[in-house]
């Protein structure tokens, strides 16, 4: 008789690659080089997904070893301060202040240059490192929760930080867990996207990932009040999370409406009684002037004015996200809404295209994957080639050699065609 591990051997195989892969990275993680191995760990995180999906042995076992080795891919990150990534600095600040003066949004970083008080040796370390102090915070209510407890427990601790957002990410994929198949579940603890972003990066994406995924799986089983809460959380810490809600309105009625906007406006009730207006200003700023690995936006601001392409783009969008919404809402209430085509729209046309933005995705493909979804995924680390030979740190080039923006459209064109020949 074939013994269980022997059954699993491809998995342990694969995930002891991968595995060895990320704590290299880990190791190396601080260095000039770390880049490099950063795109080591995605190109052998996504052959070990093909193997385990294709050759792996699906069983209850074989389930969880996946969960199991997906949390410790991400555990072997926590201890990391990235050196292709420096948001990390301004959440650490962020709670900081939110601990100690209650509202974050308030005043830019810059302030606290200017501050006279004396700060943990690791917060003073964060505000140093943070980009753009002059523009106050763009992070909503949600992920400002987690990083003030953060900070309330370890002041200026990554580490504490990082273990917050793993654990939501973690709840969110056992919630909906039943209505997955065994390549989604591969597919979401194992997505190198997933393990560089969240638990080396640690960016507060972790969060909305999880509350949509329990969104998700609330709507799967008719839970319109319990969708639109954990929907209402998600948009409180981006608004790539408002994609569910006209969808929720539509099929449950005016409460799933109230339930969603008075769980929205509670996560902003603590900072609008003290005056502020949340994450708005910055995010109005960054819309306005930023640019960063844009594909749909840069064409349109190379045959127009930046302003008038800004407005077209956010046009293009919200007509397309109508035009997906109108189709859905002629069939079956409670089939699964096209959140995905709604936000890969959105990620074309967007003038901002972080690489770890795309993790929204993580959840709608998990229910309906695509080829150009994962294409997505697998396109987007190459925007790390920014000032290609260069290092990180103060006065990085973020500009990007000529073929990084076309070789994106091709991984995802080619994950499109890849999947539709797999299917056929």
């Amino acid at each position: 008789m074939t013994k269980p591990a022997g059954r699993d051997a491809v998995l342990w195989a694969a995930g002891g690659l991968v595995a060895g892969a990320v704590a290299w990275l880990a190791w190396r993680a601080e260095a000039p080089d770390a880049r490099s191995w950063l795109a080591v760990v995605h190109a052998v995180g996504w052959l070990a997904i093909g193997a385990v999906v294709w050759r792996g042995r699906e069983s209850r076992r074989a389930w969880w070893i996946v969960a199991g080795l997906g949390l410790l891919f991400r555990l072997l990150g926590v201890g990391t301060a990235p050196s292709w990534e420096d948001d990390y600095h301004r959440y650490l600040w962020d709670g900081y202040v939110t601990v100690t003066k209650g509202d974050p949004y308030a005043e830019p970083p810059l302030a606290g240059f200017q501050a006279e008080r004396e700060v943990p040796e690791a917060v003073a370390e964060a505000l140093d490192g943070i980009n753009n102090p002059d523009i106050p915070t763009i992070y909503g209510p949600v992920s400002q929760g987690l990083f003030a407890g953060a900070a309330w427990l370890v002041p200026g601790s990554f580490l504490t930080l990082k273990l917050g957002l793993i654990l939501v990410e973690m709840l969110g994929w056992i919630v909906l867990r039943r209505h997955l198949r065994w390549s989604a579940w591969v597919l979401v603890w194992w997505c190198p996207l997933a393990v560089t972003e969240i638990g080396f990066a640690g960016h507060p994406e972790a969060l909305g990932v999880g509350l949509t995924a329990i969104a998700l799986a609330a709507w799967g089983e008719g839970r319109g009040g319990r969708s639109a809460l954990a929907m209402a959380a998600a948009t409180a810490v981006k608004p790539f999370g408002a994609v569910l809600a006209p969808f929720l309105a539509w099929r449950f009625g005016w409460r799933a409406v109230v339930v969603g906007l008075g769980g929205w406006m509670l996560c902003y009730l603590p900072f609008w009684l003290q005056g502020s207006v949340g994450e708005w200003p910055a995010v109005r700023a960054m819309s306005q002037t930023f640019e960063y690995n844009s594909t749909g936006f840069a064409v349109l601001a190379g045959v127009m004015p930046d302003a008038v392409a800004r407005r077209v783009a956010g046009l293009l969008a919200v007509v397309a996200a109508m035009l997906f919404f109108w189709r859905w809402s002629r069939g079956d209430r409670a089939a699964l809404p096209p959140g995905a085509a709604i936000l890969g729209v959105a990620l074309l046309l967007s003038p901002v295209v972080n690489p770890w933005y795309a993790l929204w995705l993580l959840p709608w493909l998990a229910l309906r994957p695509t080829g150009w979804g994962v294409g997505v995924l697998i396109a987007v680390p190459l925007a790390y080639t920014h000032g290609w030979g260069g290092t990180m740190g103060a006065g990085v080039d973020y500009t990007h050699p000529w073929w990084t923006r076309p070789l994106e459209v091709v991984v995802v064109i080619g994950g499109a065609v890849a999947f539709k020949k797999l299917k056929s």
